[in-house]
């Protein structure tokens, strides 16, 4: 390193010198520098050869949890869920959840409230829902809101005139159009007049 050929080359006529509280000649200097480079070395190949330890070992893992997953469900399906012969793989059988009344009915309301606030629906309750239910709803809850402001005095209405109803004229019925299955346009069948 640059340091130690600094040592050999412009502090070799200097007897001692002090640094960080202590007494150094180039000799011992150029030792504790040169056991610092040492050290760097050697925990750099200790990190590699880590590295690499712990890559094997992940892939070694990765397979080993599956397959011990697998023997696990071997010994239960053979033996049983509740056989003596699982401890002596070292498994335990699962624990199956038992709940409380209680806490049975704090779930279904917490999961009543969560489909509530998230306006979640089953496929039969989406089926009712269309824009029109939609509009209608949007519109009894406006009336709601504005039934529960204060009523202001109101200015009076003059009294609606009749009007003639208007004259809608009435088209003609097509029949319906049948699309090719080639993406060509579709053919208009002719109408019946």
């Amino acid at each position: 390193m640059q340091i130690i050929a600094g040592i050999k080359k412009d502090l070799q006529s200097v007897a001692s010198f002090s640094l960080n509280g202590e007494t150094y000649t180039p000799v011992t200097l150029t030792a504790l520098i040169q056991s610092r480079l040492d050290a760097a070395n050697a925990a750099a190949v200790a990190r590699a050869k880590w590295l690499e330890a712990a890559a094997a070992y992940q892939a070694v893992n990765t397979k080993g949890v599956a397959v011990v997953h697998d023997l696990k469900q071997l010994v239960m399906a053979t033996f049983g869920r509740t056989a003596t012969q699982l401890a002596d793989f070292g498994f335990t059988p699962r624990k199956v959840a038992v709940l409380t009344t209680e806490q049975k009915a704090a779930r279904l309301a917490k999961a009543k409230a969560t489909r509530a606030a998230r306006g979640t629906q089953g496929p039969k309750a989406k089926l009712t829902t269309t824009g029109e239910t939609v509009r209608i709803a949007a519109l009894e809850a406006a009336a709601k809101n504005a039934g529960s402001t204060p009523a202001s005095p109101a200015a009076p209405v003059a009294a609606p005139t009749a009007a003639p109803a208007p004259v809608i004229p009435t088209a003609p019925v097509l029949a319906p159009t049948v699309a090719p299955a080639n993406g060509a346009p579709p053919a208009v069948a002719p109408s019946k007049a």
